[in-house]
């Protein structure tokens, strides 16, 4: 400063009370340049002038104040990084901020980072889907019929469901008609869910920068912090015990969770099945040499719509039965699954927030 510029000081010296006339130091955690003597008002209406000190690694001016006077404030020196928040009750901040999943992190600058959390949770009931269990049941119709003779002729009997006994009867058994059988009536077919909901997840992440604060600066009841540098909105939080009441300045709850606990499954409720349909049926008459149907049939005859010459003596068989089943097929299922269970935040952690 020039002799004329430090006159012309002084003369308005009175309209200067508290404003410093050397240069701003730098923010909290800047370094001091070195001093040189500075001249502020003094309470007695008169100037003071303070001497200031040398900081570390370097040389320049500082402003002191005088008595009555004050030094200007880190947070007042016009540097937009730098901003006044509510005091919060420790001595450090985050700010929060938000973006979708899977989008880069926050740069948080020189600022901490703490990991991210996770918030907005995404369970929806894709994934599941009605389906039917293998059918079950079904009847067939068909049959066999006895004769006396190989080419299916003579004296005839028919073959009864159950164990159809005819050792009291002295017959021949020369030949087995037989019906192809068909089905008469479908089985049926259990409902059941197919699939499993789809993995759920956060909608968005929480990104966190941690800074340290200053009680000096600001007004009373503010503290002075460094804002990270990112252009979309972050607002100023204090983590707090989950549950805990909100501390003054930071009106806002918000938690947001570490991972996710899954707990969902599909079900079958509203699904149903139709009949079933492509089912076969596989039988066959099995004659015995006891009236009973008991011990090891003597012969087993194929219900396939032939004629099946037997070669038997008289009393040679006594009784006959079916055998076989009704197999394959499926049915179709119809109605939505739906989802049971839930999705929920595990690993919860809890904060209050003053918005910027």
């Amino acid at each position: 400063m020039n002799a004329r510029t430090l006159r012309a000081a002084l003369l308005v010296g009175p309209l200067l009370v508290g404003c410093s006339l050397g240069d701003a130091t730098d923010g909290v955690f800047g370094a001091n340049g070195g001093g040189s003597a500075a001249t502020t008002a003094g309470s007695g209406g008169g100037t003071t002038t303070a001497t200031g000190t040398t900081g570390e690694g370097g040389s320049g001016s500082t402003t002191g104040a005088g008595a009555g006077g004050s030094t200007g404030g880190d947070c007042g020196n016009g540097d937009a990084s730098w901003v006044c928040i509510p005091a919060p009750p420790g001595d450090t901040i985050a700010f929060l901020t938000s973006r979708p999943l899977g989008a880069p992190v926050t740069d948080c600058g020189a600022l901490g980072t703490i990991g991210s959390l996770g918030d907005q949770i995404q369970a929806d009931a894709s994934g599941c889907a009605c389906a039917c269990d293998a059918p079950a049941g079904g009847q067939c119709s068909g049959g066999a019929t006895l004769f006396q003779y190989g080419s299916c002729s003579g004296g005839a009997a028919q073959v009864k469901p159950g164990c159809f006994d005819f050792s009291y009867a002295n017959w021949v058994i020369g030949g087995v008609g037989t019906v192809a059988p068909a089905i008469d009536a479908p089985g049926g077919c259990a409902a059941i869910a197919a699939g499993a909901p789809t993995p759920a997840t956060f909608g968005l992440a929480i990104d966190r920068c941690v800074a340290q604060v200053k009680a000096t600066g600001c007004a009373a009841g503010e503290a002075c912090t460094r804002r990270p540098p990112i252009a979309v909105p972050a607002d100023a939080c204090v983590e707090v015990a989950v549950g805990a009441a909100c501390p003054a300045g930071y009106p806002n709850p918000r938690t947001h969770y570490e991972g996710l606990s899954d707990e969902r499954a599909c079900d079958a409720g509203s699904c149903s099945c139709d009949g079933a349909k492509g089912q076969t049926c596989s039988f066959a008459v099995e004659l015995f040499d006891n009236g009973s149907c008991s011990g090891n049939a003597k012969l087993s005859v194929p219900l396939d719509g032939a004629c099946h010459p037997t070669g038997f003596a008289p009393n040679d068989v006594g009784s006959a039965t079916y055998t076989g089943s009704v197999s394959g097929g499926s049915c179709h299922p119809s109605g939505p699954a739906t989802v049971t269970g839930s999705a929920v935040g595990k690993g919860a952690h809890a904060f209050c927030c003053a918005a910027l």
